[in-house]
């Protein structure tokens, strides 16, 4: 049984991984029609090759190892971090399923590997006047290149569209009244469920230049985006905003200021950091539809994306008496 659950379970996760990367299927669409050709073969009984050749049975072990090496890589890899993830409520867990999404790469052979020696053992002769026929060789070629291609073509679609990464600069009016050019950029990760696909922001990375010296000043916290930069008595300020929460740890604020020392940002407390009250870079930071197409947001057309922006109240003003997160 346990040999008939194996090769099952192979071909609908490699059914399920083909049909989104190949056909760009939505993962929800995807895996129900896996289970439709692997639960017809297993009806009919011709989901395992009914004899096998004589002294190919170490070959058919082998092809099974192969397969629960695969399966259980993508198991581990891709679905454990996001069960995991929604049973204990920790979103950023969810990324996880996506870094763990590279285990098909190791996968995809594997299970090539597997069902060749699998389907490969079944009455094939052992003398070399009989070798399996030319049309079989042919027909697992085809199944690996086009197999293979689509891992190829997928993955890298998928990094595209789950790992993506909006870059822009944008003026920032600082309370002097000078203007600052800061860099930016906010790394993403795909989400949503049902069809119904979106993308939300994971951490940034930003960075300017100092007029002063002309250093390169470098801002990154995980877990959180800039919502203002600013400058007061030669120090530079950073007040950021959580884009994830961990429901284990309550007392993470939602808002959270920071302070340059010369060399590391450092988290102060909101005591200090009381006279900042409105954002100054743009509030559709975390959109990527909207940033995806950003190259330079100068001080103008910030006033008119703020202007239509449907961002919530919660991020229009930066309180600090809004607690942890929500």
């Amino acid at each position: 049984m346990w040999r008939l659950l194996n090769v099952y379970v192979a071909w609908v996760l490699a059914g399920t991984f083909g049909l989104a990367m190949l056909l760009q299927l939505y993962p929800q669409i995807a895996f129900p029609l896996a289970f439709v050709i692997p639960t017809w073969a297993w009806l009919k009984g011709r989901l395992l090759p009914k004899t096998v050749a004589e002294g190919r049975a170490s070959r058919v072990r082998w092809g099974q190892r192969f397969l629960a090496i695969a399966n259980l890589l993508v198991l581990i890899g891709v679905l454990l971090p996001f069960v995991a993830g929604g049973a204990f409520r920790h979103e950023e867990w969810f990324a996880l399923s996506l870094v763990g999404g590279l285990a098909v790469v190791p996968a995809v052979p594997l299970w090539i590997a597997g069902f060749w020696c699998i389907y490969g053992a079944a009455n094939v002769p052992l003398d070399a006047d009989r070798r399996p026929t030319s049309g079989r060789r042919i027909f697992f070629l085809l199944l690996a290149v086009l197999v293979g291609g689509a891992l190829v073509v997928g993955l890298t679609r998928m990094g595209v569209r789950q790992w993506n990464t909006t870059s822009w600069q944008e003026a920032v009016q600082l309370r002097d009244g000078s203007v600052l050019t800061v860099s930016r950029s906010i790394e993403h990760a795909a989400g949503g469920d049902w069809g119904r696909p979106y993308k939300f922001a994971l951490q940034e990375r930003l960075s300017f230049v100092d007029p002063v010296n002309d250093n390169r000043i470098v801002w990154h916290e995980p877990h959180r985006i800039a919502s203002l930069v600013d400058s007061i008595d030669g120090r530079y300020w950073v007040i950021a905003r959580r884009t994830s929460c961990d429901y284990s740890r309550r007392d993470v604020p939602f808002w959270q200021a920071y302070v340059f020392d010369g060399i590391h940002w450092i988290a102060v407390s909101s005591s200090e950091a009381s006279g900042f009250v409105k954002p100054n870079l743009v509030l559709d930071s975390a959109d990527h539809d909207k940033t995806a197409h950003w190259r330079y947001v100068t001080l103008e057309m910030k006033g008119l994306l703020d202007a239509s922006s449907r961002v919530d109240s919660l991020y229009r003003t930066i309180d600090f008496q809004a607690g942890n997160c929500p």
